[in-house]
């Protein structure tokens, strides 16, 4: 897994790492951590950074969880909105993710996408916990 402090460091580094890159080096490798395999993971899916699926054929009923990606500290704060887009764009009833690849908050649609869960995988906690269990294939 790449250094926290390294994609940080402009000079050491170069610049931060795109919204894809750390899809693709963070995200995705989290997401095959927790039981999710690649079949039931999409990417760009409809527009979607990354859209995770209960059952197949990739469709929206059977979608468990639409994340929005943003580039490290692109604030993803403001990403709920476009993801919630996303989520009626479909007409899915799944639950959201946004993240920076280092920090991952969890919305769900059964409490009209109240955050419910929250993880800073470079300062991990306790309650980290909460995040994993509602992330991991059921």
């Amino acid at each position: 897994m790449m250094s926290h402090r390294l994609i940080w460091d402009y000079e050491g580094f170069g610049a931060h790492p795109s919204e894809d890159e750390m899809v693709g080096h963070l995200v995705l490798p989290l997401l095959r951590a927790l039981g999710w395999p690649p079949e039931q993971i999409a990417v760009k899916w409809r527009h979607v950074d990354v859209t995770l699926f209960h059952a197949l054929p990739r469709h929206p009923d059977h979608c468990r969880l639409v994340t929005e990606a943003k580039r490290l500290g692109g604030g993803v704060e403001g990403a709920l909105e476009q993801a919630m887009g996303y989520v009626r764009d479909l007409g899915a009833a799944c639950d959201v993710l946004v993240t920076d690849g280092i920090r991952y908050r969890m919305y769900a649609c059964e409490k009209d996408f109240a955050p419910v869960a929250y993880a800073n995988l470079a300062r991990l906690k306790r309650s980290a916990g909460r995040l994993f269990a509602r992330l991991a294939r059921p």
